[in-house]
């Protein structure tokens, strides 16, 4: 998981360099409860968290990617999913040094139209369940 936010989003809202700078920033979030409610970060040798508190909330990240490459404040987005904005400069990395490494449930879903479940979704879902990473 990353933090990124729009280099125009930064020139004007200032680069965060401690948590206490993210506090005063837009938290983009999740319009859901999740089980990772806050930001959490190593400073001073200590663990600190930053509630999520978000002013602007989406139900799903590519809305999330998309209000923070458009400059609405920072999103914490699986890095794949930001990888071809950072190396496109459409986004930039926020407080990586910082940042605890936290690994976070992602979900597979599948909408069939009932019956038995189709051998390779099946198969799929066995090797996502064992070798699963987000990254």
């Amino acid at each position: 998981m990353l933090i990124v936010a729009s280099p125009a989003y930064l020139q004007r809202q200032g680069i965060p360099e401690t948590v206490a700078d993210l506090e005063k920033l837009n938290r983009l979030g999740f319009g859901y409860v999740r089980a990772v409610e806050s930001w959490r970060f190593e400073e001073a040798g200590k663990l600190v968290s930053v509630p999520i508190q978000s002013r602007l909330q989406a139900s799903d990240g590519e809305a999330l990617r998309q209000m923070a490459i458009h400059g609405a404040g920072l999103a914490r987005l699986a890095g794949f999913t930001v990888r071809a904005d950072l190396d496109a400069g459409r986004v930039v990395k926020v407080m990586a040094e910082k940042q605890v490494i936290e690994m976070e449930a992602f979900h597979a879903v599948y909408v069939g139209q009932g019956g038995p479940l189709p051998a390779r979704v099946r198969v799929m879902l066995d090797y996502l369940a064992e070798h699963g990473r987000v990254s």
